[in-house]
């Protein structure tokens, strides 16, 4: 397991070999650099799953870093499923109908 900082944790699921990223409370733009440096250690034709258990807000800045992560892949390889989105900001947020269009929820 790769802990990119005390906020984000990176595995590969042995099972699926999808590529597993759990959010902390953050996941705005204090992030960015330790988001990117988690996805790009895998490679680009891999599904990816993106934990958000813990995660307390979710607007704009969230959606952008899932866009950086969803230029990043190939397309039509790749899948980026976002799981576990409990607190009221993120359900919401992730009822934008270019959101639901862009990831599997």
């Amino acid at each position: 397991m790769f802990k990119a900082d005390m906020s984000i944790n990176v595995y590969e699921d042995q099972e699926t070999g999808e590529a597993v990223i759990t959010l902390g409370q953050r996941f705005d733009a204090t992030v960015i650099r330790d988001f990117i440096e988690a996805f790009s250690r895998f490679e680009q034709d891999r599904d990816f799953l993106i934990n958000l258990k813990d995660v307390e807000g979710f607007g704009f800045s969230s959606l952008t870093l899932l866009l950086l992560l969803s230029s990043y892949l190939v397309r039509d390889k790749s899948r980026i499923y976002v799981t576990r989105c409990n607190h009221n900001a993120v359900s919401k947020a992730v009822r934008f109908p270019l959101f639901k269009a862009l990831f599997k929820i």
